[in-house]
């Protein structure tokens, strides 16, 4: 049994960093890359919005979040988004209730069918196999919309996601694949508003890989859930497995990455494309886009095509 700089025996291996740790210190290490975003990004005083899914890096970003900045009269309050999945969300929400009652804090709970009348298994369903838009393209949009929609009504300067280390690691290549440059520049640790309707972003989780996130989670008892949502599919899941094969032969790989990309490329395309940005109000929902009509209401409105269409033949 290999055994922690502090003398006790330890309990993970951080090949990267060439260290074994303690549950105590491996905790410790875990905390102080987190607090470096927090306490950078979220003020004495702020209000704060939780995005908590009851997944083990929502939970835990929530947790360190909580921990990290008592004291400072920061006040939080975590916002879950109910998708309407019945194989996955009752999992998840009973985990994220039973931490928000452990932290003492008001769970926010919003879902699909109150918010645009129709559950995500119900627009699963309604989608044909051969589209080229899937399930799980219409759930990440429509749930940022909610939850930055909701973050603003709680009157949070910030909102604190779940987003690891790989989630960042995956998200930057694939912009990069893309050759998207643009929205690269957008991206970061702490994503600040381009106007006043975008609420701000804070990733405490953003050194912290998902192996870790999920190791922390466990060892500090947090409530979480390790379902996965079925409807998981596109060009991530292959970038996450390229990524963790690199990761496997090459520690440290990803937090290279990640680390090049937002200390040396994204500041250089903020400059790129300073002024360039034309945000204006969409003519239907009247929130922030780029277009005539915001990617939320385009697929609003194929969603309830897609629906309609089913209903009819049935």
């Amino acid at each position: 049994m290999s055994t922690c700089p502090c003398g006790r025996p330890a309990v993970i291996t951080l090949r990267y960093k060439h260290v074994s740790l303690c549950d105590l210190c491996f905790k410790k290490d875990v905390e102080e890359r987190a607090k470096a975003v927090i306490r950078s990004s979220i003020p004495p005083g702020a209000k704060a919005v939780a995005a908590l899914s009851g997944g083990k890096d929502s939970s835990t970003a929530l947790y360190l979040t909580y921990k990290l900045t008592r004291g400072l009269n920061v006040e939080i309050t975590p916002l879950l988004i109910d998708e309407g999945i019945s194989q996955y969300r009752p999992h998840t929400v009973k985990r994220a209730r039973e931490l928000a009652d452990m932290l003492g804090l008001q769970l926010v709970e919003v879902s699909f069918k109150e918010a645009f009348g129709f559950t995500l298994d119900d627009l699963d369903k309604a989608i044909p196999s051969k589209a080229i838009r899937k399930t799980c393209t219409y759930c990440g949009v429509l749930r940022r919309r909610l939850l930055n929609v909701y973050a603003r009504k709680l009157g949070a300067q910030v909102l604190v996601t779940g987003h690891n280390l790989d989630d960042l690691a995956q998200t930057y290549l694939m912009n990069l694949m893309r050759g998207d440059l643009y929205a690269l520049a957008k991206l970061g640790p702490y994503t600040r508003p381009i106007r006043e309707k975008l609420v701000p972003r804070v990733r405490p989780l953003s050194r912290v890989p998902e192996r870790e996130s999920a190791a922390y989670a466990m060892l500090a008892e947090i409530p979480f859930s390790l379902a996965e949502c079925p409807y998981i599919s596109g060009f991530r899941p292959k970038v996450r497995e390229l990524l963790n094969e690199v990761e496997a032969e090459k520690p440290g790989f990803k937090l290279g990455l990640v680390e090049l990309v937002e200390k040396k490329l994204i500041p250089k395309l903020r400059e790129l494309y300073r002024g360039e940005e034309r945000l204006r109000s969409c003519r239907i929902c009247s929130e922030p886009t780029t277009t005539e009509i915001c990617k939320v209401c385009e697929m609003l409105k194929e969603a309830k095509e897609l629906l309609s269409s089913r209903k009819a033949s049935d």
